[in-house]
């Protein structure tokens, strides 16, 4: 429809035009001489760039049309468009800050996480750590007490075994005295003499050693 009115409006103006181009044909084939003398005393403006005072009122009314028109039916949907794009810019960018600020909150949990299990790392080592020192400590606690417990079995086994074997030895010598005591003194010795015998060389053995 504003192409049907832009399209007669521009044809009135053409035969206006072209009526007006008429009639100053005619002027100027009946005036020639007196447009001679008026251009030779310095008029300088072409014809054709006068504006004509109808030729601008149907513009104006060609023009006012066409702008009524597209406010009338243009303008409506072209806003709806901006609308609608601005909207769609407006919840791009609030998902976008909406996504960045969940990306945020996604990154310090996952800090914090992590420097909750690198705390809990360092305790496990050092737990660790401890452990091991307490264990190694243990072990040479044991070592050392089982080596205390041999080196006193051992001890006690060679004091045993020196004892029984220096019982064996006054036995013998007790033995081999009283044979000779009694080839001496013409008398045998009684048991009770045997076992003093004993326990005196027995004391004295024990003074000597301490």
């Amino acid at each position: 429809m504003a192409g049907f009115l832009l399209q007669g409006s521009i044809s009135v103006a053409d035969e206006k035009a072209k009526v007006d181009h008429g009639s100053e044909t005619a002027s100027t084939t009946g005036h020639g001489h007196s447009e001679e003398s008026h251009s030779s005393q310095g008029s300088t403006i072409p014809s054709g760039m006068i504006p004509k005072p109808d030729l601008m009122v149907w513009s104006l009314i060609t023009f006012a049309a066409f702008v009524f028109l597209l406010s009338k039916f243009a303008w409506k949907p072209l806003a709806a468009g901006l609308d609608q794009r601005e909207a769609r810019i407006r919840n791009d960018i609030h998902e976008a800050e909406s996504a960045r600020v969940k990306a945020q909150q996604l990154l310090a949990e996952h800090e914090a996480r992590l420097a909750k299990t690198e705390e809990t790392v360092r305790e496990l080592i050092a737990e660790a750590k401890r452990d091991a020192e307490k264990v190694r400590a243990d072990l040479t606690a044991a070592a050392e007490a089982d080596v205390q417990t041999m080196k006193k079995r051992a001890v006690s086994e060679i004091e045993q075994a020196r004892d029984v074997a220096l019982q064996q030895l006054f036995d013998t010598l007790s033995t081999n005295v009283m044979d000779a005591t009694s080839r001496i003194v013409g008398r045998s010795l009684n048991s009770d003499d045997h076992q003093r015998l004993v326990q005196e060389a027995l004391a004295e053995l024990n003074v000597r050693r301490n």
